[in-house]
């Protein structure tokens, strides 16, 4: 859809550089964004362009075997952070089970009750910044 939004630009008289800068600008991928670098720069400098795209394949292999790499160092470090995460609530549903008054408490009372509110609060606010330490980025 986007190549033939590039092909329509050039039927129309666009320039291709600027054609090709606007499908980097529309698609957000960095392999993309690459490509259309390859294709300016090799435009430019007159470069072989079997070689360029040979290049350009092989960068987005090793950043795809980086990712899966990245993603399984990554799996114990996810798993401890679904755990740290699920715990309170496990904990919470044992007490429930085995001492009921001891929850009742929380929803009863009214300092339970900002006890029980700042407890999910914070469990929230814990998972936002676990997701986020946890998430790799390349």
């Amino acid at each position: 859809m986007e190549f033939k939004k590039v092909v329509e630009e050039l039927a129309l008289g666009s320039q291709l550089e600027a054609a090709l800068h606007g499908l980097g600008r529309r698609v957000p991928i960095i392999d993309l964004k690459f490509f259309v670098t390859g294709l300016i720069l090799q435009r430019q400098t007159g470069a072989n362009m079997v070689t360029v795209l040979e290049n350009l394949s092989i960068l987005i292999r090793e950043r795809l075997n980086l990712a899966a790499k990245m993603k399984a160092a990554t799996t114990q470090q996810r798993f401890s952070a679904g755990l740290l995460c699920i715990l309170p609530l496990v904990v919470g549903l044992g007490f429930w089970v085995v001492k009921p008054e001891y929850i009742r408490l929380l929803y009863t009372d009214e300092t339970g009750s900002k006890f029980l509110t700042y407890a999910i609060v914070s469990e929230l606010v814990g998972i936002l910044v676990i997701r986020q330490i946890s998430r790799p980025r390349l």
